[in-house]
């Protein structure tokens, strides 16, 4: 599994997914910020990831939200 910042950074960043997915900024940097990507929203990372050439895949995504204490640390 990966974080989310990793998953972001192995697609060249927030603005490089919001130009290439139509996702907004901001929902990107909530994602970023809450540690999780919604299972809706996945599936199109993925799909950027493979026309990128990277190998991401649906279960490299966190499977929850990580608390606050989790994210605090």
């Amino acid at each position: 599994m990966l974080t989310v910042i990793q998953i972001i950074e192995m697609l060249d960043g927030p603005a490089s997914i919001a130009r290439d997915t139509g996702i907004p900024l901001t929902t990107i940097d909530s994602w970023k910020r809450n540690g999780f990507v919604p299972e809706w929203r996945r599936a199109p990372l993925v799909d950027l990831a493979e026309r990128r050439g990277k190998k991401l895949r649906l279960t490299d995504f966190p499977s929850e939200r990580p608390t606050e204490a989790s994210r605090a640390a």
